[in-house]
């Protein structure tokens, strides 16, 4: 395969510029959100240029294709490849057959088809990756990782922590209604994309999430939990005492976005000991998310999911309180837009 430093010439070259403009024109006909999946490739980094980010389904470009199509590429060409270790070559592979073209491969060319391909291929049942979010308007510059947890803690009626902080992380990136009203524009309480913030909301291992949010550079960087005490406890409980919203940072900068989310959250969440504290203080631990990630970090523990009153409320984070976790990015960060 030739490097980039190679010119075509005479016909070669007017193809590869016919072929590069019917790429530009698919990337352009894709770039519609799909409300199943939106999972983004940034095609800006493409091209060098801030056009809206290709949408489409993830697990693409792995093992022997990923590589080749990374060593055509422009030296300095970003990716924003997420996962791509979780599907087989062969299945790439299969449907970039007819992208080649014997003895040559365009850059550009190559990275952008296949990508078009797994957009428009990939389907709705296979596992899920990291996925990224555009704001609904003018990006303000900033991109905030929100990494739900991913334990199986079980609480009260049947909850699961899990399911409950994909659910409060998925509310505060594109949660449209709070109490029946819809919150489309910046307001005091609009999800994180109507603020105009790229989301990305992790999965995977702890180290995994680390890792993605400091490749993707990621400004702000919030782990999403739900408490419980130690010992036994009683899920009929009333009493709102030792239960609220806890924020655990590192930094002197994770201390005020500690401060922020401490604020929003712990004024609406139902129990009334809300403190912000040191993750060794807190935890008896050094957490990872708050001392490795480049992105100012802060670890909420929005409420205790060991009694029903709590639970009701973390589930309630489509209407009532996911809003908050931007209102306290946009406090942080002093409302850019």
């Amino acid at each position: 395969m030739k490097s980039h430093s190679s010119q075509a010439t005479g016909k070669d070259a007017n193809l590869d510029e016919v072929n590069l403009m019917r790429v530009r024109s698919l990337s352009k006909s894709l770039m519609e959100p799909r409300r199943s999946g939106e999972v983004r490739w940034s095609v800006d980094r493409v091209f060098g240029t801030r056009e809206p980010t290709l949408f489409g389904r993830r697990k693409c470009l792995h093992g022997s294709v990923a590589r080749n199509l990374v060593v055509s590429s422009p030296p300095s060409l970003e990716w924003d490849m997420e996962h791509r270790h979780q599907v087989a070559s062969h299945q790439v592979a299969s449907r970039n057959r007819g992208i080649r073209r014997s003895g040559r491969l365009l850059s550009h060319l190559g990275v952008l088809v296949a990508i078009a391909i797994c957009a428009a291929t990939t389907s709705a049942s296979e596992a899920a990756a990291s996925t990224t979010y555009n704001p609904y308007g003018t990006w303000n510059g900033y991109r905030i990782y929100l990494s739900p947890s991913s334990q199986s803690n079980a609480g009260c009626k049947s909850y699961l922590e899990k399911t409950g902080m994909m659910d409060a992380a998925e509310s505060a990136t594109d949660s449209p209604f709070v109490n029946g009203t819809y919150y489309a524009t910046p307001s005091q309480r609009s999800n994180l994309r109507a603020r105009g913030y790229r989301v990305r909301i992790g999965t995977g291992t702890v180290a995994d999430r680390i890792a993605d949010s400091n490749v993707w550079g990621a400004d702000v960087h919030i782990p999403l939990h739900s408490n419980a005490p130690g010992g036994t406890y009683s899920c009929s409980s009333t009493s709102t005492s030792g239960k609220g919203t806890m924020v655990m940072y590192y930094s002197t900068n994770g201390k005020n976005l500690a401060t922020q989310l401490k604020s929003q959250i712990g004024s609406a969440s139902p129990g009334t000991s809300d403190k912000i504290c040191t993750d060794t203080a807190c935890s008896g631990q050094s957490l990872g998310e708050l001392r490795n990630t480049d992105g100012i970090a802060a670890y909420a523990e929005v409420e205790y999911h060991t009694w029903n009153i709590g639970v009701d409320w973390v589930r309630s984070s489509w209407t009532q309180w996911g809003w908050r976790v931007g209102a306290a990015v946009d406090q942080y960060l002093g409302y850019p837009r």
